[in-house]
């Protein structure tokens, strides 16, 4: 019997503060076994399943074993493959992802903060644009990007830089469960495609937990899901027998409050929402979301960030291609003025 499965029969997973919280990577009985955690410990769940299952896989960062800000594994990362506690240079960090994988390894790389994610995209959009050339053969990297404000972070922790991961040749995830986290940072790293993935950097990271699979399992990339759907029966919700139906659309953490603030308070009035968590940004899942606006007829898109950039325009721009007559909303962040202009106009 392996140490994973006594660990697992000896309860330690169940330690209040999920420090034994590790896995078996094959379900070795008819039950799945299922454990509480937050979408950190999940992150670090599937870590912990890949770093056990492939022995050519390389995992880099700054702080990832030790008392780092991240601190990926925590000093329980296996002995056999490579872990490497990198310095801070985010720069550096890409660049050895890349020459990793090429050198035929798969690799992550853990990138801090996403203020300090700009000097990481020149190498990322370099090599990328070698793929159609075939002179690098860049497939199994992938980036864990922690993005979102943090709670002190101030204007060093609080960018939102998703729109710039738009580059062709790599994929783009944002889970917003741990259940969802598990499964497509596993897939993300079976794929043989460079993929980043955003672990949404808020307080949902550590107080939001549920039941998560202690297996091995994935989550397919570019497909959407519906966690709340407009059934074609009448629901009871409606008011005097009108049917007023509406698809919103978001991604990460914010689509609980899609589904359990906004879809609530719509149906008092008798509108009935369908929410739809895209779960893969690029390339995001048209058909699904093209099949759900053309039955309710309505569209309100939500996202974090500015109005003036991000996945809502796009978005929009392709549902009003397939019908000019479809009213369409977009909710999202204000496009502020510098901390220097507003003092300035005040005084």
């Amino acid at each position: 019997m392996s140490k994973f499965m006594r660990i697992l029969q000896n309860g330690l997973f169940l330690n209040k503060n999920l420090q034994t919280t590790w896995v078996v990577h094959k379900c070795m009985t008819s039950t799945v076994p299922t454990s509480r955690m937050s979408l950190g410990w999940a992150i670090k769940d599937a870590l912990y399943i890949a770093l056990t299952m492939n022995r050519k896989l390389v995992l880099f960062g700054e702080g990832i074993t030790c008392s780092g800000c991240v601190e990926l594994l925590e000093n329980k990362a296996p002995e056999t493959p490579v872990v490497i506690n990198k310095q801070f240079s985010e720069h550096g960090i890409v660049n050895i992802g890349i020459g990793t994988d090429i050198n035929g390894s798969t690799a992550i790389a853990d990138v801090q903060y996403s203020d300090r994610q700009g000097c990481i995209f020149q190498p990322l959009n370099e090599s990328l644009r070698c793929l159609p050339e075939n002179i690098l053969k860049l497939k199994n990297l992938t980036m864990i990007a922690p993005i979102e404000p943090v709670r002190r972070g101030a204007m060093n922790h609080t960018d939102r830089n998703k729109p710039l991961y738009k580059m062709d040749g790599i994929k783009v995830v944002m889970p917003r469960r741990p259940e969802d986290a598990k499964g497509l940072l596993l897939s993300c790293i079976k794929h043989d495609t460079p993929c980043v993935f955003i672990e949404p950097n808020d307080d949902l990271n550590k107080s939001v937990h549920e039941m998560v699979r202690l297996c091995h399992y994935t989550t397919p990339l570019g497909k959407a899901e519906i966690i709340l759907e407009v059934k074609d029966e009448h629901d009871e919700g409606n008011i005097e027998g009108k049917r007023t139906c509406v698809t919103l659309i978001g991604y990460g953490p914010h689509v609980n409050v899609l589904k359990d603030e906004v879809a609530k308070d719509a149906k008092k009035f008798g509108i009935l929402c369908e929410v739809i968590d895209l779960r893969t940004l690029l390339p995001w899942d048209q058909k699904t979301v093209k099949e759900s606006v053309k039955k309710t007829g309505r569209c309100i898109i939500s996202e974090e960030v500015q109005i003036i950039k991000g996945l809502t325009n796009e978005i929009e721009y392709t549902l009003q291609n397939e019908n000019k007559n479809t009213p369409i909303q977009k909710v999202c962040g204000f496009t502020t003025d510098r901390l220097v202009d507003l003092v300035r106009k005040i005084v």
